[in-house]
């Protein structure tokens, strides 16, 4: 078996499938991976080789790959010929996960068009304020969204509207999206259309969780370069197992992450890129992804902690035979040690356990842990990617020493260009091409990334910093506690002190068993000295992360 370093030599050597290469970046000299599609359109056509396959899955719904190339053909002829799209002109999706949306999103992408996958968990102001500031030519949006925009859309500076499976009759100036498909040819080929790496092909809106969401721009180089992360990935990981580059059959992914957010949009196009049979999830449930998972032999199961959780406390596990599972990952959010240590306990050696770390800015994941590394340091996010830099800087930007933190910053032909229509936000956030992520992050000898809390979430309580992420690790392990956060609230006398939100499992647990529970692992500054106890879940965001800002305006009341 070899080592990481043994196997990253094996797959970028000159010959090999991830042979790197320096391109010219906006004037900056990157690494890329030599055989890298070019563009997204290039990605689609390249998923010919695998017609007879099954594609997608939803709710009972299967397309094969040779459907998916039909329909999306179809339905681009439709944009361009009926709607008037154009390469650059933005088209919005703002619906639940479903086939539509992967159609939708590959139909724009092979026009040089924008793909602008809007929150479907938006208010109608929100998505209404995200409308107005990419001023797409066509909005695509599932019956939910149609009725949540019923007010407004009249006023919106929108050329065509396009519903999917709406619940009722829609005004003329509306479109039926199974309509217009079926007024398209029946076989076409694709239009033809020239895209090159540097053209835009998403913006897609960060989660919001610190601020008002900003469209993140990101190229077909940039998703392209993505792409093959995560099949290097893949390979990295088979390597280092001695199992072969490529899976010996076609690997089935459940991947119930919203496709509007940067994570869930790329398993989608990694799977579809690789083969594989991608199954979606418009809404969670528990015991469903169960079901699913041993019907259709899933072999890798993406989640976030707060789903791993629920799959691993439900009364219905046992009953189902989860034999084809080679994989589960998490991402999103911190994963507790304790839920990785039960994730192992339940698959011992079987299942791969990953986790990694990527934001909407560098179009997903920037580095991943995965297997025997994992469980050992499940908060460990693994070494960067071959084409990706990173450096943990002070607050005047100075490079830090290998584990000291400091503000991750982050570099490569994967980092998105900026934010839409905000030079000042992209100039406070991109500078020389690095990405300032606003994550505190701890890098080993070995390279590998520890993320120790968000910039702003630290709590500096007399003069020490504690670090939520921590605290909450050690509150998550404690057997009362059902989820947990962590966050700052003013003090007279500390400038900050440190205050636990708490769900409990059951009403037995007490605040003092929760404080000595805390003590006994932690630093007397670190214990949180304010607790709140709530019944009602932690409020999240479509990532699956805390919205802390709202707990602190709560706790402020």
């Amino acid at each position: 078996m070899v080592n990481d370093a043994e196997a990253t030599a094996i797959l970028t050597a000159p010959g090999a499938p991830f042979e790197m290469e320096n391109i010219d970046v906006a004037g900056q000299t990157m690494r890329a991976y030599r055989n890298a599609p070019p563009t997204m359109r290039a990605v689609f056509e390249s998923m010919d080789q695998y017609a007879e396959r099954d594609a997608v899955l939803c709710e009972g719904e299967c397309y094969t790959y040779a459907d998916q190339r039909r329909i999306v053909a179809r339905f681009s002829h439709v944009l361009t010929g009926q709607l008037g799209v154009r390469p650059g002109d933005r088209v919005a999706l703002a619906s639940r996960n479903g086939p539509e949306f992967i159609f939708s999103f590959w139909s724009t992408q092979v026009l040089g068009a924008v793909s602008v996958p809007l929150n479907a968990w938006w208010t109608t102001e929100e998505l209404e304020n995200a409308i107005r500031s990419c001023e797409p030519k066509v909005v695509i949006v599932d019956g939910e969204r149609w009725q949540r925009l019923s007010d407004v859309w009249q006023k919106l500076p929108v050329a065509h509207w396009v519903v999917v499976r709406p619940d009722g009759p829609l005004p003329d100036t509306a479109h039926r999206w199974e309509v217009l498909l079926a007024s398209a040819p029946e076989d076409p080929q694709l239009p033809t259309v020239d895209v090159t790496p540097t053209d835009p092909a998403t913006i897609l809106f960060t989660a919001g969780s610190t601020g008002r969401p900003k469209g993140v721009v990101s190229t077909n180089r940039n998703h392209c370069m993505a792409l093959m992360n995560m099949m290097y990935f893949g390979a990295l990981s088979r390597t280092k197992a001695d199992l072969g580059l490529q899976p010996t059959e076609q690997a089935v992914s459940l991947n119930p992450f919203p496709l509007f957010h940067i994570g869930g949009l790329l398993l989608s196009y990694t799977a579809a890129a690789t083969g594989s049979k991608l199954i979606l999830m418009p809404r969670w449930d528990t015991e469903e992804a169960l079901r699913l998972c041993e019907q259709e032999h899933v072999t890798t199961l993406a989640s976030v902690p707060t789903l791993l959780h629920r799959i691993l406390e439900a009364p219905e596990l046992e009953k189902y035979k989860l034999s084809s599972l080679g994989a589960v990952t998490s991402g999103a959010a911190p994963l507790p040690p304790s839920l990785a240590a039960r994730l192992q306990q339940k698959f011992g050696g079987r299942v791969i356990g990953a986790n990694g770390f990527g934001v909407t800015e560098t179009t997903g994941g920037i580095s991943a842990n995965a297997g025997e590394d994992y469980f050992a340091q499940p908060q460990c996010v693994g070494a960067p990617f071959p084409i990706v830099d990173v450096c943990v800087v002070d607050q005047e930007g100075n490079p830090l020493d290998q584990g000291h933190i400091g503000e991750l910053w982050v570099r490569g032909s994967n980092v998105a260009s900026g934010y839409w229509r905000d030079p000042e936000a992209t100039a406070q956030a991109f500078s020389n091409r690095w990405f300032h992520s606003g994550d505190l992050a701890r890098i080993d000898e070995q390279g590998r990334m520890t993320i120790v809390d968000r910039l702003k979430d630290v709590v500096i309580r007399g003069g020490e910093n504690v670090y939520g992420i921590e605290v909450e690790s050690v509150l998550q392990s404690c057997p009362g506690v059902e989820d947990v956060a962590v966050i700052g609230l003013p003090h007279q006398d500390l400038g900050e002190e440190v205050a636990a939100v708490v769900v409990l499992k059951d009403s037995q647990t007490t605040v003092e068993e929760l404080q000595q529970f805390a003590a006994r692992q932690l630093a007397a500054f670190k214990v949180p000295s304010a607790w709140i106890l709530r019944e009602e879940p932690l409020p999240r965001n479509a990532a699956g992360k805390v919205l802390k800002r709202e707990l602190r305006q709560v706790a402020h009341r």
